[in-house]
């Protein structure tokens, strides 16, 4: 009896720390191989955050999303207040692309804490189905540093029709 106390007690601690430790493993991105290009556009009050091209259906590893593009990491060159934001899919020749193909763009500050997640960064913005232009109540906003490290993470559903030079784009508005 006390063996079997030992043996679940000890094994019920190997398995609850690994999944406690904060690294959250267990949310492995699968990632695409090849490299899709990504770049920021800064405006006097905007930055434009551009995905792609890409040509769909995306690889996957389960499920109904499609592998993610690699990480895009990026600075501001200022202190901002972020106010609003919008997503929006089209070809490179400009033709728009219904909302369903996108699973997700997130927007994550590497530098802050997350508010819900110990262990995680700070998850500050994002779309997915939704792609509806979104602004924050006057005297509200994100604060984001210059000095804060951004990343996006960026998917397209699995179902997704064979299109080729998808581009995603996400607007970001700051405050004057």
């Amino acid at each position: 009896m006390r063996r079997s106390l030992v043996l679940f007690f000890s094994l019920f601690f190997m398995i609850s720390s690994a999944y406690a430790d904060g690294g959250h493993e267990h949310h492995a991105i699968p990632t695409l191989k090849k490299q899709v290009g990504s770049k920021i556009t800064y405006g006097e009050n905007t930055a434009v955050l551009t995905f792609g091209p890409i040509d769909l259906p995306t690889g996957h590893g389960e499920g109904d999303m499609g592998d993610s593009m690699p990480r895009f990491n990026f600075q501001l060159p200022e202190d901002k207040y972020l106010i609003g934001f919008k997503s929006a899919l089209s070809t490179v020749d400009g033709k728009e692309l219904p909302r369903n193909y996108l699973h997700h763009i997130l927007m994550i500050n590497n530098t802050k804490p997350s508010v819900s997640c110990p262990g995680e960064p700070l998850f500050f913005g994002g779309a997915g189905l939704e792609m509806s232009e979104t602004q924050f109540p006057d005297g509200y906003g994100v604060q984001l540093s210059a000095t804060d490290k951004l990343m996006t993470v960026v998917a397209f559903y699995h179902g997704a029709p064979p299109t080729k030079d998808v581009i995603a784009t996400f607007t970001m508005y700051f405050a004057p």
